[in-house]
């Protein structure tokens, strides 16, 4: 048999709510198939990267997000996201890590 591990779920946040991330590297990845194929997308607005803060505004629902900070790699899931996406996001991920390290 296989295990299982827990995971415990995020609570709901407010359309306002900021992650500051003054100290370290903050870089944000769209994965999306709404234009055909699966594309994993950076995301470069001026206020993800300079200002190292991460708003849900950059977040779509409909679409898997990878997140980086520093050494930790997060992937936000849309309640909306389709199978493909949240399965390719899962080896945008790992590819990332064995590019990176």
């Amino acid at each position: 048999g296989g295990s299982e591990v827990a995971m415990s779920e995020l609570p709901a946040g407010e359309s306002d709510d900021v992650v500051n991330n003054e100290q370290n590297e903050l870089k944000l990845f769209k994965i999306s198939n709404e234009d055909g194929p699966c594309t994993f997308t950076s995301i470069t607005e001026d206020d993800v990267l300079i200002k190292k803060k991460l708003n849900r505004k950059y977040l779509d629902g409909n679409d898997v997000f990878m997140i980086l900070n520093n050494d930790c790699i997060y992937l936000w899931v849309g309640r909306g996201s389709n199978v493909e996406e949240k399965k390719e996001a899962t080896m945008f991920a790992v590819k990332y890590i064995n590019d990176n390290n």
